[in-house]
């Protein structure tokens, strides 16, 4: 499989970090509100809960 046909989603933002690198797409779950921090791997998507992302995603 490809991926970039993959959405990679964790709620710490340093797991979204290593997806990144191996070429995922990622989406970061806020729910603590903790920034996402300067580095230079960042989230695709950020967002508040997991409804949020189901919206986006359109399930």
């Amino acid at each position: 499989m490809d991926r970039t046909a993959i959405l990679f989603v964790a709620n710490h933002a340093f797991d979204c970090v290593g997806a990144t690198r191996y070429g995922m797409r990622t989406a970061f779950i806020d729910r603590p509100k903790r920034p996402v921090g300067d580095c230079p791997e960042q989230p695709d998507l950020i967002v508040e809960d997991l409804a949020e992302l189901a919206a986006l995603l359109d399930f």
